[in-house]
């Protein structure tokens, strides 16, 4: 019995490293930002759009973040928030990570109302 314990209190170490070796980029703690750039159509005209987002892995997987966008060059302008909330399946043997993850956007148009989405 105390053989067993023993084996048990010297593997539980090892273990803890392994997690967090094997959640590598997406580890508690670890953090993500993106930039995006482009173009885009709305309301009758041609945007140049400008991106940020930055998130943070609360959890081994799990991360939180926020997005903005800034679409710019057309009228009426557009300004987007999104908060995201995102899990990555980091345990997957396979090349892709898959990933399930939830957002709430807020989009501002100038001179009209507020649309707000989410999924």
């Amino acid at each position: 019995m105390s053989r067993l314990l023993l084996t048990m209190l010297l593997l539980l170490p090892s273990l803890a490293v392994n997690a967090a070796v094997v959640a590598g980029m997406y580890g508690q703690g670890r953090t993500q930002f993106s930039l995006v750039v482009g173009n885009g159509y709305a309301y009758n005209n041609n945007y140049f759009f400008i991106g940020v987002s930055a998130g943070y892995y609360v959890l081994d997987g799990l991360g939180v973040g926020m997005s903005f966008e800034k679409w710019t060059n057309g009228d009426p302008g557009i300004t987007k928030y999104a908060p995201f909330v995102q899990y990555v399946f980091y345990q997957s043997a396979s090349v892709i990570q898959p990933y399930v993850g939830a957002f709430y956007r807020h989009t501002i148009v100038d001179g009209l109302p507020a649309i707000n989405s989410f999924g």
